[in-house]
């Protein structure tokens, strides 16, 4: 019979033998320790690349960001202080569809008037010191649909 050291020590053959076979075949499919080794070093190289590169493309983002943001801003700026030299449109004559005409009388004096010399009713706006008002006072005055008649 076996005694209880004999059963031991062929257990730990056993142990042995599975540990032998394993990284033999461990060894076929993943390569060796040191293989395995070399594979993870150069794996966490490239994980440490990539976090640093995407470090930089993070920081180069927000600083991109951050001028877009004031460009706009800048842009936004540009555009409120151009509002106020912006001239409006005077929009076509009411009663004839002919185009309106801004006239200056003198320095302070803007009026709008219908330009089609066949105009049956000819308007025209009071005289405005400046020429916004004028033709904001024209846009504003006539909200009616134009209006057609044969006088002739």
């Amino acid at each position: 019979m076996n005694t209880a050291e004999d059963i031991k020590r062929m257990l730990g053959e056993l142990v042995d033998e599975a540990i032998r076979i394993g990284k033999a075949e461990g060894e076929k499919t993943l390569g060796t320790d040191a293989q395995l080794k070399e594979q993870v070093k150069r794996l966490v190289d490239e994980k440490q690349m990539l976090a640093q590169q995407l470090n930089v493309l993070t920081g180069e983002n927000d600083f991109l960001e951050d001028k877009v943001s004031k460009l706009r801003a800048k842009i936004d700026e540009q555009n409120e202080a151009l509002a106020i030299y912006r001239v409006p449109t005077p929009r076509d004559c009411p009663f004839c569809g002919g185009p309106a005409e801004v006239h200056q009388l003198r320095k302070g004096e803007w009026y709008v008037a219908c330009g089609n010399s066949d105009c049956p009713v000819n308007p025209e706006t009071s005289c405005f010191d400046t020429e916004t008002d004028a033709i904001e006072a024209w846009n504003n005055s006539y909200n009616t649909p134009k209006v057609t008649c044969d006088w002739r």
